[in-house]
């Protein structure tokens, strides 16, 4: 079992013992283990390990960050973490040698584990769940549901109108997420199944001769499907994989270790077994015809296999093996949407049928012959494909060539507005993710952050940003440890002489300032005043009406002091819906006031979503692309809050990190602030 495996196995233990009604102390220990697992840099390894619990060993230190299967954490550096005792030690070693957790088992005989569905729901904590569990018998959401359409709910004590409502619409919501994971959750399985791929890679080590392992070797795969979209929510999850050598023989040594791995803490058992579907009929006709928009001939008929299977229950996962030749023409096939693909069938009919009328029933997908030299885009615009031919070996980009089309990068590959842009000369040069030259956003141990501030400075420089602000939380952030006034000024004391002292990066001191219930910030103006950026957000009264919400937000947009919006619609991914808010006139005064809105590339935020990326963009509303870090390997979320706003349109010249410094401070500074509304 893997890092990952094994913290998924504590951290739901934890809340099994909670909603049973366990000590909480007892539960958190659980818990607290699988926050430390999670940061560990590189994989606990059992073997050759003395584990005997009553052995004394010294304390030492180990380093947090991004796991990488070349570094290993011993089990004696893993007792030897404050926060690990014998209990947890013992488990972590047994799941590492059998891949079980006793324990687990029986808590999951007895409660099972949909029970920790209701802890997605808003409204519905540990005690609310653990009461319903014990009291009602509320195992699941399907048990939720028949208790508020009866009422059972109804007069229960802490449980008033406004608690129930709440409950109501968060299960409406968790339900409307049913068969979709957000990214959050994707990325896990994204990492487990590289790992397993990269066992097959023909760069890999292995005891196998060497032309046995070129028959069953992987010479490259791409994620493709929603995740190369980079969706923030995913239907499912894809990949495209080269064969160096025999499908046949990949296909099933692929079986064979799929079949051997727990992913996110799940075996593999019936129906969720992986198969394979293979296909010698038609191009890719039944693993890639989404929405019957693909179709082929025999004569033009490739062989395909496909290996699916479902993990972290009931999500569907592909993995498409194909030959050399046929990669690239996978890769575009699953990246796009079928509006999309029914834009660009569209767009090779229209110059010679003038429409619809010469699509199939099927809608067949017809593109002119690749295997020829690519024309120009002024010449293949007037081509128009007489048969539907799909000839493989092409690249992407020379398959938009033969549609008369500029490439169209895979983030915009969304629905028919891009084919239209891209045929009238209208493509974005969207951001790219080396445009960064700072971070707006971030937070240490000062507030709710798990590192130190010259900790967290030291990174983003090592990153490479050339400034860097420290926006902890403000006082009404009880929860998150905000900083009351003097704190602050302490903290805005400390950044100035480490500013001083660190060369490479300019250091902001900022603060993350609480808008309160009606629209006023935390913090008074001469406390705002000494502060180099306010990153203006809420976190709390999410109940309030969208206008009063609306309102409050305006108010706050209007504040001179306010540079940025942060997470501006409260959303968090699968578990928090958008609070209500009228957007349009958000987007609307922030164009007035020159304020700045956040893409938040917290993957459980993602805030704003793109589609009201690109209206700010149409009002002229510049955005900023944060990381929200609490920690240093949360710096890396910056790539996230790029790729939403590549999915917004967004270019360089939209996104303020790009710029350089003193033209972050000149945009601010030469502003002169309208005629507040409220």
């Amino acid at each position: 079992m893997t890092n990952r495996d094994i913290s998924t196995v504590f951290r739901a233990i934890g809340g099994l013992l909670q909603i049973r009604g366990d000590d909480a102390f007892r539960a958190r220990i659980y818990e607290r283990a699988a926050d430390i697992i999670d940061e560990l840099t590189g994989e606990l390894d059992v073997s050759n390990q003395n584990i005997r619990n009553d052995e004394k060993t010294p304390k030492m230190h180990v380093a947090y960050g991004r796991n990488t299967p070349q570094n290993i954490i011993t089990i004696e550096q893993f007792r030897a973490i404050p926060g690990i005792g014998k209990a947890i030690v013992a488990k972590t070693v047994e799941m590492l040698e059998t891949g079980r957790c006793r324990f687990y088992d029986e808590l999951t005989t007895e409660m099972g584990t949909e029970v920790l569905e209701l802890l997605a729901i808003r409204g519905i904590g540990v005690k609310t769940a653990g009461r319903f569990y014990r009291e009602l018998d509320i195992r699941n959401t399907e048990d939720l549901q028949v208790a508020l359409n009866s009422g059972q709910l109804k007069g229960r004590k802490g449980i008033g109108r406004k608690t129930l409502q709440m409950i109501a619409e968060g299960l409406q919501f968790h339900m409307a997420q049913k068969g979709t994971r957000p990214l959050w959750r994707i990325l896990p399985i994204v990492q487990q199944i590289s790992d397993i791929l990269a066992q097959f890679t023909t760069q890999s080590t292995t005891a196998a001769p060497i032309d046995e392992l070129s028959k069953r070797a992987i010479k490259r795969y791409e994620f493709t499907g929603d995740f190369r979209r980079h969706e923030e929510v995913c239907h499912s999850l894809e990949l495209v994989v080269e064969c160096s050598g025999e499908i046949d023989m990949l296909r099933e040594s692929l079986l064979e270790r799929l079949s051997q791995t727990k992913l996110l803490g799940e075996r593999f058992e019936t129906p969720m077994t992986p198969s394979f579907e293979h296909s010698q009929s038609a191009l890719y006709l039944p693993l890639l015809c989404r929405g019957n928009i693909l179709k082929a001939t025999r004569e033009e008929a490739h062989t395909a296999s496909a290996i699916q299977f479902s993990v972290d229950r009931d999500f569907l996962v592909s993995i498409y093996l194909c030959a050399a030749a046929e990669y690239e023409a996978t890769l575009f096939l699953t990246t796009a949407t079928d509006e999309h693909l029914a834009a660009l069938c569209d767009s090779s009919d229209s110059e010679e049928t003038g429409g619809r009328e010469a699509q199939s029933e099927a809608k067949m997908f017809t593109l002119p012959v690749l295997s020829q030299k690519p024309k120009s885009h002024q010449e293949s615009n007037h081509q128009s494909p007489s048969r539907s031919e799909f000839i493989h070996g092409n690249t992407e980009t020379e398959i938009y060539q033969k549609l008369g089309l500029p490439y169209i990068p895979p983030e915009l590959r969304q629905d028919a507005d891009t084919v239209t842009a891209a045929r009238e000369g209208r493509l974005p040069s969207l951001v790219e993710f080396g445009d960064m030259r700072g971070d707006l956003h971030a937070h240490t141990d000062w507030s709710d952050g798990r590192n130190t501030l010259r900790d967290m400075v030291e990174a983003a420089k090592a990153q490479g940003l050339e400034y860097f602000a420290i926006t902890d939380h403000s006082v009404s952030s009880t929860v998150a440890n905000g900083l009351h006034q003097q704190r602050l000024l302490e903290q805005v004391k400390q950044v100035r002489e480490l500013d001083a002292d660190i060369e490479g990066i300019t250091l902001l001191a900022g603060s993350e300032v609480d808008i309160r219930k009606d629209g006023r910030l935390d913090f008074p103006e001469e406390i705002l005043a000494q502060l180099d950026i306010v990153v203006a957000s809420v976190h709390s009264h999410f109940s309030l009406t969208e206008a009063e919400m609306t309102r409050r937000m305006i108010r706050a947009i209007e504040n001179p002091f306010a540079k940025i919006i942060g997470h501006p619609t409260g959303r968090l991914l699968g578990r928090r819906p958008m609070y209500p808010l009228n957007v349009d006139e958000i987007i609307e005064a922030a164009a007035e006031n020159n304020t700045v809105l956040e893409i938040n590339g917290s993957p459980s935020r993602l805030d704003l979503g793109p589609e009201f990326v690109r209206k700010a963009k149409r009002a002229g509303v510049r955005l900023a692309v944060n990381t929200d870090a609490h920690a240093i390997a949360q710096l890396a979320h910056r790539q996230y809050g790029v790729n939403v706003a590549r999915r917004g349109w967004l270019t360089k010249a939209d996104v303020i990190n790009t710029y350089p410094l003193e033209k972050l401070r000149d945009m601010w500074e030469g502003f002169v602030t309208p005629t507040p509304r409220y």
